[in-house]
């Protein structure tokens, strides 16, 4: 009696054979997983940094300079009080005067102590159609994750 695995042959074995280094990489991916440092954020727990993004362009957009300075680091406050910024704020009127036609906020890269969050929309101005990415860079203070830099791409108006 032989007890050998008989021999597969054809398609059936490159189907075999294609499907062992997929199945590897899942398993080691699984194993490596609760070690790897860089990772989505998990949606449902409290004050993500997408929540803290949201809640800071919320807080511009509705006027309300004084909460939108609670969600800044200290490094963005470069030693200006919270009345000072919110003066500063108020005298410029920074909210927009645009339509939101679309808004995207993706979800953060937390990198330990430290994440991104990257928004884009799609907005109607008085000269037309513009498009932007906002890149947003977020650090743990006090146990709280704070928007510590920002950078804007504009794309060009569409007419």
């Amino acid at each position: 009696m032989d007890r050998s695995f008989p021999e597969i042959h054809g398609l059936r074995a490159i189907r075999i054979w294609h499907g062992i280094p997929q199945a590897f990489l899942v398993i080691l991916l699984g194993v490596l997983a609760p070690h790897i440092a860089v990772g989505v954020e998990q949606p449902g727990r409290e004050a993500v940094p997408t929540a803290v993004v949201r809640a800071y362009l919320q807080a511009l957009l509705d006027g309300d300079y004084n909460e939108a300075y609670g969600h800044l680091s200290s490094k963005w406050h470069n030693g200006r009080s919270r009345k000072d910024w919110v003066e500063q704020l108020r005298r410029q009127d920074i909210r927009p005067r645009s339509e939101v036609l679309f808004l995207r906020v993706n979800p953060a890269i937390v990198r330990g102590e430290e994440a991104t969050v990257v928004i884009s929309f799609h907005l109607k101005t008085p000269e037309g159609k513009k498009v932007s990415r906002q890149t947003y860079d977020l650090v743990r203070e006090q146990g709280r994750w704070r928007i510590d830099e920002f950078k804007v791409f504009d794309a060009p108006l569409e007419k």
